[in-house]
Formats: structure tokens, C-alpha cells, sequence
């Protein structure tokens, strides 16, 4: 009987040649070769003009990164080397000759910096020096270093002023806004930008609050920087061939272009120059640039991370990139490089045109090799598709003559033979397939779950030997310490009744009506006998607060590294906590500008838990110290802190039951991104910068807590609020009810 396959090829077979078979699909298919090498072809010469275009937009924008970041620091440094200066009384704010003179030749030696002042906060007097259009350089002051009549002087070559050039009534700089951004703040900040008139450049001030060391607000240090060398610096750049950049305020008005003209509007020599926006520039790559950012983002606020586009502009496509550029004063910049395709689509078209004529020429060959091939090759198939035939209509005794062809031969001789091996082999092959897949996926997940188990076992041992470590250094130092200042606390006693004795000695000899003696007086007056009478047994007594406040610490410190506790026992985890808060007492302290961190504590009467002391110490540091990074992490990213924002830690321990106790560490520092908290406890992940943290504290808490206490730690946190971690442990740790 006749299967349907055999029919259905027989009607195939009648309708078109063996012929057409082989030449027809080998032709398609050499032309579906041809084709997609030429659109591989074009597709990876876009490929490459994108990675080459982000390669130079990336490096073009390093570059401005770095030298904005030079650029800046100059006035910076200036205001901060000033202000040392007066700290180290190098530098006498009162004496305004002496600022002059220096502030003369900083300008000299800095060619960016047009002018640097310093204006006092208790009268409004003010002076400078600094750089005129013409490159002259002038000093300037108000009449006897008070509010009033503004004084230009020119100068010679060694600083001194030679003749006055202008007067100015009524000068008060405290109501300047350079002034007035930074009075009685404790942060250098930036001011607007501003058009220098009549030098018409654009310029920056960068001021910075001066203090006493009593705390006293002492005035204003500040320096102009002009920005035209950033204008300057951007037309010096290399970007392609007709690649083009900017710097811009968030507002989108223009600080710096890489093109010709200048980033500002100015009809009449005689008026202020006016700002103008990107959109507005002459530069109409720049200018589409600005039309095409405003209605991706809406608002240039919107923009907080480096961003690469494109865009279409007269029919050719640009390449776009945008990079935020910010400081610590608050300066709030965007970068911005366009660069055009077509500088480097040239080469690339090129290479296109030779590559389809070759694959043109292939194609013709590769048919004219076709029908050749075909031709010698169907005069032999053609016979043993006539064999085949009478094989599928049960005609099995079919002689096939010898082919010319060596194969074909050795196909025709062993054909059936060769379909039963091969179905055999098959299922075979395919039964042996099965078995072994299902062997890998078993052995694969062994040897994943022996990996995860030894990687958690490698991280522990790696933590438990630090710690171990750290606390035998720690019980070493606790244990070296003690001794001598036992030693001085028991000593002092002594001292302050010796004191007291020699004291009193003194007091009867004054009673005493003996005959004066010259050198006794003389002795006497030197020595300052009533003052030392009433300042030694303060002495005394602040030594003994001292000597007392080292053995509090060394208390803690050996308490804390428990070395004799590494077995279960039942301890009063208030005693673990306290231990922690003195330890890292010295982290709390306020440091420079950042104020220093409240700690409160609300301890209820809690029993004794049965645990490992050392290791709940460890999850009581990790979390702590995580507490105080966040905190300050705030502090110093956060510029718009608000007015009431106080740092904070709370420390709440409590019983939830008869068997659960449930210690909260809560504070006021940055708070967890949401996108990361899911991965907190994952080992060696980490959001802080590298070299501040592994990764490993928050994941080996978690292990101690969870694995080895049977207890849970878990936190909430919302951005920008603050966070807040629960460890919630079994009262006794071999309890076998864990539930509330």
C-alpha cells in the first residue's frame, strides 16, 4: 500500500524538475546569504558608529568632568587656605593692608580668579584685590575698614597702592547676595551666575563663612571666578568633525559653548549683558539639542543620571548626551555633547557599497556554480528516484547500475539497510540521552547546594575568625590598660589627702604670727599660693573623673569581647548594648560641620537571655555602626537638610512575651533605597562606596540572629526618613516553642 509521504513526493516530482530542486533553493539560499552579510554588514556599522559615538561622547564629557572639577577648586582652595590662614594667625582679618597684600598676589598667580575679598561681619568692612578688563591690577576698600566710601587704588609691581581711581559712596557688602548666602552658616556655597559689567564675562563667586575659634562670626571670604576660560576650554575640544558641547544651569540658560559665540546677548555696549537660553543659540545642532531634552525630560530637573539619546535633526541623525555635574556648594550644572553621525558614517558607507558589489558578484557566481551542479548531479538522482518509486510501491528486488558519482553509489547499495540502523541507533541514542540528562540535573543540583552551603560557611568562619581577633586584641589592650590606670585611680586618693594635708600646713603657717622671712615671701608670691589652695583640689578631682572615665571604657572594652563567653549562658543584654554605645562613643561626637548624634535609651526590665554574648555583641556593632553611616551619609548628600532635622538614634528594648524579647534600633539617617532592600541581607552586598564596607555585617547578623538564635531581624526603612532594625530573640535558646 502507498504511504501519503511517497504520493505527495511523486506529485512533487512530477511537477518540477530535479533540476529546479537543486538550483532553485541553493540560489535562495545563497542569496539569503548574501542578503543578511550585507544587512549584518550595515547593521554592525551602526553598531560600531553607536560604541564609537558614546566612546567620544563618554570621554569628551570625562574630560569637562575633570576640568570643571580643577576649574572649580581653584576658588575654593583660595577662601579655605585664607581662612586657615586666620586659624593659624597668619592671617589678622582686622588689618586690611595685610589682606590686601595677599589677596594681591593670589589674584596675580591665578589668572581665572578676577577678584578676592573678605568683608567683616561687625562693621561691613571691606577690601580686595583683583584684575580689571584691561589686566590692571587694583586693590579696593572701604574708608577706614568700615561701611561706607568705596576706595579703587591702582597699584605697582611689588602691591602697594599708588593713586585712587574711583570713589563709591554707601558700600555695604552685607547686603550683598554673596554675602547674605552664607552669613551665619557653617557651608561655603556658590553664587548665582552673573554678568560682569562693564567687563561683560560671565562669573561665579564662591564665598565662605569665617569663624573665630570661639565660634564667632567673623565675616566672608569670597573669590570671583570668570567663566570664559570654560568657553575658551570647550572650543579647544576635539569632538569629531562637527561634534559640538555645553554647560547649562538647570534653568537651561547657558554657562559655557563649544561654538563661536558668546553665552550671552548683549545689544548696546553700554547695557548689561543678558543670559540666553540653550534653545536660543545660534548653534542649531545645540539649539535641537535643547528642544529635544526639553521634551524627553519635560522639566531639566528631571535629569539625575548621565543619559545617552539620539535625535533627528535636517535628516541626520545626532548623537546626545547629558551629564549631571554637581559639588558639595551646591552647584547644580549639566553637560551636554552632541556628535552627528555622519562623522562617522562615511567610511562605514564605503565599506557597505564594496561589500554588496562583492556579494553581488558572489551571488552570480554562486548561481552560475548552481546550475552546473545540478545538471551533473540529476541524471544520477534521477535513476534512483526512479528505484525509490518501485521500492515504495513493493517492488524490493531493484538493481541499481553503478553511479559515476562515488557516493551516490554507496547510497543506492545500502539504503534500506542503512534506515533500520539508523532508526535503531536512534532510539538507542535517544534513551542514553534521557538518562544522562536526568543524571546532570541531579548531580548539578548537589553540587549547587554543596556550593551555597560552603560559600555560607566559608563567609562565618571568615567573620567569627575576624571578630575572634578583634576581640583578643581588644581583652590585650582592655587587660594592659587596667593594670596602670588601677594604678593611678588608686593613687589619686592618696595624693588628694597629701594634697589636702600639705594644704593645711600651709593655712596654719599663715595663721601662725611668725617673723617674715624675704625668701619664704618671694617663694610665696611666685608660686601663687591662693590661687593653688583653691585650684589643686579641682585638679585633683578632674583626674580622678578621668582615671574614672578610662576604667568605664576599659570595662566595656573587656565586656564587650567576652573571649571567656563563646558557650550559651544567660546574660543581660543591656549590659551588651551600653558596652556598644561607649565603645562607639566617639563616633557620636560632632566632627567639623557635622553636628554630633543624640542617643536615647528606653530599657524596659528585661530577664536574663540565654544566647552567645560575643556574637549578639557583634550584631549590636554592625547595626550600630550602620546606623551612624546612614546618619552621616544624610549629612553629607543631603544639601537641602531640613530646619528641625536632628541626628538621631533610639535604642527600645522590650518583652513582646513569656518567651520573646525584641530589641529596636531605630535612626534618622538616609534611609534604603526600596530597589535594594530585598538584597540587604545577601552576602557581600553592599550601597556604600568601596572601602567602607564588604557586604558581610548585615549578612552575618541575619545568620546569627535567624540560623543560630532561632530569632528574626528584620527593619523598615523609607527613603529619605530614616530606618529601623528589630531583633526579636527566644529568651532561652533551646526552647523548643518559638512561637508567641
Amino acid at each position: 500500500m502507498k504511504s501519503a509521504s511517497f504520493i505527495s513526493l511523486r506529485h512533487i516530482s512530477r511537477k518540477l524538475p530535479l533540476r529546479w530542486v537543486l538550483v532553485v533553493p541553493f540560489v535562495v539560499l545563497v542569496s539569503a546569504a548574501v542578503g543578511l552579510t550585507g544587512w549584518l554588514s550595515w547593521r554592525n556599522g551602526q553598531r560600531t558608529v553607536e560604541n564609537l559615538a558614546s566612546q567620544l561622547e563618554n570621554e569628551v564629557a570625562q574630560r569637562i568632568e575633570q576640568h570643571l572639577t580643577s576649574y572649580l577648586n581653584v576658588p575654593k582652595q583660595i577662601n579655605a587656605s585664607n581662612l586657615e590662614a586666620i586659624r593659624l594667625g597668619l592671617l589678622d582679618p582686622q588689618n586690611p593692608e595685610q589682606l590686601a597684600q595677599t589677596f594681591w598676589q593670589q589674584v596675580r598667580v591665578n589668572p581665572a580668579i578676577s577678584y578676592i575679598y573678605f568683608a567683616k561681619d561687625q562693621d561691613g568692612g571691606f577690601v580686595d584685590a583683583g584684575r580689571q578688563s584691561s589686566g590692571r591690577l587694583v586693590i579696593e576698600q572701604t574708608e577706614n575698614y568700615v561701611a561706607g566710601d568705596f576706595y579703587i587704588y591702582a597699584t605697582d609691581g611689588n602691591a602697594n597702592r599708588t593713586e585712587v581711581l574711583s570713589v563709591d559712596p554707601d558700600y555695604d557688602p552685607r547686603i550683598r547676595p554673596w554675602y547674605t548666602v552664607v552669613a551665619n552658616q557653617r557651608y561655603p556655597r556658590w553664587s548665582e551666575i552673573y554678568a560682569m559689567f562693564p567687563d561683560n564675562i560671565l562669573a561665579i563667586t564662591a564665598s565662605m563663612p569665617a569663624y573665630a575659634e570661639d565660634g564667632t562670626f567673623l565675616g566672608v571670604f569670597a573669590a570671583d571666578l570668570t567663566l570664559a576660560q570654560l568657553t575658551r576650554f570647550l572650543q579647544q575640544l576635539k569632538i569629531g568633525n562637527l561634534g559640538q558641547a555645553a554647560i547649562i544651569e538647570r534653568t537651561g540658560n547657558v554657562v559655557a559653548l563649544s561654538s563661536d559665540e558668546v553665552p550671552f546677548l548683549q545689544e548696546n555696549l553700554d547695557e548689561e549683558p543678558e543670559r540666553f537660553l540653550l534653545k536660543a543659540a545660534q548653534s542649531p545642532v545645540l539649539a535641537a539639542a535643547a528642544v529635544h531634552l526639553e521634551k524627553t525630560f519635560t522639566d531639566l530637573q528631571n535629569i539625575r543620571k548621565s543619559e545617552q539619546m539620539s535625535f533627528e535633526w535636517e535628516g541626520d541623525r545626532q548623537y546626545l548626551q547629558v551629564v549631571p555635574f554637581r559639588d558639595q556648594m551646591r552647584l547644580d550644572w549639566l553637560i551636554i555633547v552632541v556628535v552627528p553621525e555622519s562623522d562617522f558614517m562615511s567610511e562605514v558607507n564605503a565599506n557597505q557599497r564594496q561589500t554588496v558589489i562583492l556579494s553581488l558578484v558572489a551571488l552570480a557566481g554562486a548561481i552560475a556554480l548552481g546550475i552546473y551542479t545540478a545538471h551533473w548531479i540529476s541524471q544520477p538522482i534521477e535513476r534512483i528516484n526512479q528505484a525509490s518509486e518501485a521500492i515504495a510501491q513493493g517492488d524490493l528486488d531493484q538493481t541499481i547500475e553503478p553511479q559515476p558519482i562515488r557516493e551516490i553509489d554507496a547510497l543506492t547499495t545500502r539504503f534500506n539497510h542503512m534506515i533500520l540502523t539508523l532508526q535503531a541507533l536512534f532510539d538507542q541514542l535517544e534513551a542514553a540521552n534521557t538518562e544522562l540528562e536526568d543524571r546532570v540535573d541531579r548531580r548539578t543540583a548537589e553540587l549547587s547546594d554543596t556550593l551555597a552551603k560552603l560559600q555560607t560557611a566559608q563567609l562565618q568562619l571568615v567573620q567569627t575568625e575576624k571578630m575572634t581577633s578583634l576581640g583578643q586584641l581588644v581583652a590585650g589592650v582592655a587587660h594592659e590598660i587596667n593594670n596602670p590606670i588601677n594604678f593611678i585611680h588608686g593613687n589619686l586618693n592618696h595624693a588628694s589627702d597629701y594634697a589636702q594635708g600639705l594644704l593645711h600646713l600651709l593655712a596654719l603657717y599663715d595663721i601662725a604670727d611668725l617673723p617674715p622671712n624675704l625668701n619664704i615671701q618671694h617663694a610665696r608670691e611666685k608660686l601663687d599660693i591662693q590661687f593653688v589652695q583653691e585650684d589643686f583640689p579641682r585638679l585633683i578631682q578632674s583626674m580622678q573623673v578621668g582615671a574614672n572615665r578610662i576604667r568605664e571604657i576599659v570595662l566595656s572594652l573587656r565586656n564587650f569581647s567576652r573571649l571567656d563567653e563563646a558557650e550559651v549562658k544567660a546574660v543581660n543584654l543591656h549590659e551588651g548594648l551600653d558596652n556598644t554605645l561607649v565603645i562607639l562613643q566617639n563616633r557620636f561626637h560632632g566632627e567639623g560641620d557635622r553636628p554630633s548624634i543624640s542617643i536615647s535609651k528606653h530599657y524596659e526590665p528585661l530577664p536574663l537571655v540565654e544566647c552567645h554574648p560575643s556574637q549578639i555583641n557583634q550584631v549590636f556593632m554592625n547595626l550600630l555602626n550602620n546606623a551612624i553611616d546612614a546618619i552621616e551619609e544624610r549629612i553629607a548628600f543631603c544639601h537641602d537638610l531640613e530646619p528641625d532635622f536632628q541626628p538621631h538614634i533610639q535604642v527600645i528594648t522590650q518583652r513582646i512575651s513569656e518567651q520573646w524579647v525584641m530589641i529596636h534600633i531605630m535612626d534618622t539617617g538616609a534611609g534604603i533605597p526600596r530597589d535594594i532592600q530585598s538584597k540587604l541581607f545577601d552576602p557581600f552586598f553592599t550601597s556604600k562606596p568601596v572601602g567602607k564596607g564588604t557586604g558581610l555585617g548585615l549578612f552575618v547578623s541575619y545568620q546569627i540572629v535567624v540560623e543560630q538564635h532561632h530569632g528574626e531581624l528584620t527593619f523598615t526603612s523609607s527613603p529619605g526618613q530614616g530606618s529601623q532594625f528589630k531583633i526579636k530573640l527566644p529568651m532561652q535558646l533551646n526552647s523548643p516553642n518559638f512561637l508567641l
